[in-house]
Order: structure tokens, then sequence, then C-alpha cells
């Protein structure tokens, strides 16, 4: 799989709970909330910020997203 670099405005949802998890994503710039869904709405389980990686629990378990992920500021990821 060939890395390829993408960006999300603030707001956007980089990956949903539940979609299938292919790939996993190095943050280079911007912060990102990971959320998990409950009942009255979410639920934050962490921040991310540059240097981090995001998405990697489903791409390793080979299971769908366990999270949400959307971008708290503008974001530019390596996937």
């Amino acid at each position: 799989m060939a890395m390829q670099s993408t960006t999300f405005r603030a707001g956007e949802t980089i990956f949903h709970e539940g979609s299938d998890a292919k790939s996993l994503f190095l943050m280079k710039v911007g912060r990102v909330s990971i959320r998990k869904t409950v009942d009255d709405g979410f639920i934050e389980i962490a921040q991310v910020g540059p240097n981090q990686i995001i998405g990697e629990i489903g791409f390793f378990d080979a299971r769908p997203r366990s999270a949400d992920s959307l971008a708290l500021t503008y974001c530019e990821v390596v996937e």
C-alpha cells in the first residue's frame, strides 16, 4: 500500500467507528479527537497531535474501527 498525504478541515471525520480498518494514519499537523459513541453522544478517549499514530488498533487487529476520529483543527495526515 502506498503512503498518501491527506488534509482535513476542523470538524471533518477522518474515520468512523465500525468502518473497515485498512490503514493507519500518522499525524503530521493538527489535533484530532478520538471518540467513542454512547447513547447520549460521545466520550472522548484521547486527543492526538503531530507525530502520533491513529487508527492502529483496528489495523493491527484486522477488525472494524473501535472509535471515531474527528479533526479538531486543520489536519494533515499520512495514510
